[in-house]
């Protein structure tokens, strides 16, 4: 991780226009080179979300609405295995997992630590996921580091409160939208205490919505994009 983020920043040194995707990686990059970078966050496309609800999931999976959701890659960072011990400890809850490896080795991977109550998907196509967003009742994030945790604003634009690590990437989200419940990135306790009150407090997703809508909209963010790249052939 150090190599690759050298190399990105002796990148940046040379490039004419230079773009991150969160202020704190901004400063961070401003801070090590002599560059000034614009922030370009990631967004939602309201129109993919706009044209499904939960009912594709819930006839797909055959599971009732109101689960705890987790979505991310089959990776170390990514911390499957938290949210596998947090559904352990609410075994009358469902809880549901998408990510992008074969079901047995996941499984293989826990051994015999699999929750009844966990459904898990695998490789599953994008308009079940969507779908699974809006069906779910709280998103959980347990990731150790995200630049700009994309997932967590997918989830906002369903309207849905979050639980996430108080790293960088999802600090800086909830700051602007005030819809997570963060977690101490190295306390267990912590996640199980801030997702039992994302749970209590379901009220607190209209305000990610909100945040997601004014500053997440990709048509929004597109028509910011295209000025910084016309300024940037310009100046060729």
């Amino acid at each position: 991780m150090k190599q690759a983020n050298e190399s990105a920043l002796a990148t940046v040194k040379r490039a004419p226009l230079a773009t991150v995707v969160a202020r704190w990686l901004k400063d961070f990059v401003e801070e090590r080179t002599s560059a000034s970078v614009e922030v370009t966050p990631p967004g939602v496309d309201f129109r993919e979300f706009g044209e499904t609800d939960a009912s594709e999931f819930v006839r797909w999976s055959g599971l009732s609405p109101g689960f705890a959701l987790w979505v991310g890659r089959f990776a170390h960072e990514k911390r499957l295995d938290w949210f596998v011990q947090l559904a352990g400890r609410f075994p009358d809850r469902e809880f549901v997992a998408f990510a992008d490896a074969d079901e047995s080795q996941v499984r293989a991977a826990f051994g015999g630590r699999w929750p009844r109550n966990l459904r898990y998907f695998g490789g599953a196509v994008r308009g079940h996921v969507v779908s699974a967003y809006h069906a779910c009742s709280v998103y959980v994030s347990t990731s150790l580091y995200d630049a700009a945790p994309t997932t967590m604003v997918e989830a906002m634009a369903c309207g849905k409160p979050v639980v996430a690590p108080d790293n960088l990437g999802a600090r800086e989200i909830h700051e602007d939208s005030g819809a997570c419940f963060l977690f101490r990135p190295d306390s267990f306790a912590d996640l199980d205490e801030q997702f039992q009150r994302a749970v209590d407090h379901p009220e607190v997703g209209h305000r990610g919505l909100a945040f997601a809508r004014e500053k997440r909209d990709w048509r929004r963010l597109a028509a910011d994009f295209d000025r910084r790249y016309a300024g940037l052939a310009h100046r060729a």
